[in-house]
């Protein structure tokens, strides 16, 4: 929710001069910011230091953690909302891991299952962008890609 909360500070006065319109699931998540506190906020801003302490302890030069870009092939066409909403969820928990510390990650979709693609999700330390970007390069020659 602190992602949410800093998108609808960084963009309220744009929403309320143009009135755009949102899918549902965009304008519910803006909504539901809306009920999230100033103590919800300082308590995830403790929440994600903490993380990226962690991550930045585990991400020293020249690592890199490999993990699945989503838990499951990517959703086919004409999910419902619900179903939508779950992975979603799901999905979040996975690839918000570096926009909450920071640090760079790269998405290589590298097989298909029943014809959805499956991705691999590269992650490295701060600064490590390039390093990242040469293994990713590496992996993708391995498979082909």
């Amino acid at each position: 929710m602190l992602g949410g909360r800093e998108a609808l500070e960084a963009t309220q006065d744009w929403i309320d001069q143009v009135n755009p319109r949102f899918s549902f699931e965009v304008a519910q998540r803006y909504t539901s910011v809306k009920a999230f506190t100033d103590a919800d906020a300082e308590a995830a801003q403790k929440a994600r230091e903490a993380v990226r302490a962690r991550v930045n302890s585990v991400l020293q030069e020249d690592v890199v953690l490999c993990l699945p870009t989503a838990p499951t092939p990517a959703p086919s066409v004409g999910q419902s909302l619900s179903q939508r909403q779950t992975l979603r969820r799901r999905i979040v928990s996975l690839t918000c891991i570096a926009g909450t510390t920071g640090t760079p990650q790269i998405n290589l979709p590298l097989a298909a299952v029943d014809g959805l693609p499956v991705s691999l999700s590269l992650l490295g330390a701060r600064g490590s962008d390039e390093m990242l970007i040469g293994f990713a390069r590496k992996i993708a020659a391995a498979f082909g890609e």
